[in-house]
């Protein structure tokens, strides 16, 4: 495939809080804007909208359903429906702290994972370079959701870098 030229850099927004976990969709960049707990879209020209509630506090995302209902990690996963939030999944006697980052495969599985503390007890995570609970060296925990909102857990060491790709059926980690 040839290069594909997509011109210099520049901003389309700014201002916010903390933006956090971009997605493309809908022909436009959504993204966790953790400072004012909103879900923010902004297209290509600079024009932002605030699409609704965010998941609270800090680590929080969204992503979407194969047949278009969002999702929104948290305290608890959340699916909104027809504007509506309801529970997607309860998560807490495997996550207690809530569920961060999430990615969805073309089958409809999602794949949440937790930092597994509390951001309260934060300095003293950094300090000791562990979180405490069960999971990774850092505690850390991830999950799958089967798209019948079974679960299969795991306790594996999860970080940022996961991403779905073609044939949009398997879950894929950067090195």
């Amino acid at each position: 495939m040839p290069p594909v030229s997509i011109g210099e850099p520049r901003v389309l927004l700014d201002g916010f809080g903390m933006g956090e976990s971009p997605r493309w969709h809908d022909g436009r960049l959504w993204f966790s804007n953790w400072g004012t707990d909103e879900i923010v879209a902004v297209d290509l020209d600079g024009n932002a909208e605030v699409m609704g509630r965010g998941g609270g506090g800090s680590g929080w995302a969204v992503n979407w359903l194969p047949d278009g209902r969002m999702l929104v990690t948290g305290s608890e996963l959340i699916r909104v429906e027809r504007g509506k939030r309801v529970r997607h999944a309860d998560l807490s006697d495997i996550l207690p702290y809530g569920c961060s980052e999430i990615t969805i495969d073309g089958r409809g599985n999602a794949y949440v994972n937790s930092i597994n503390f509390d951001f309260a007890d934060f300095n003293e995570v950094i300090a000791s370079g562990h979180a405490p609970g069960r999971g990774g060296p850092r505690g850390r925990r991830r999950t799958r959701l089967p798209e019948r909102h079974g679960r299969d857990t795991g306790q594996h060491d999860v970080d940022r870098g996961r991403v779905v790709r073609p044939p949009a059926d398997r879950l894929r980690h950067r090195p």
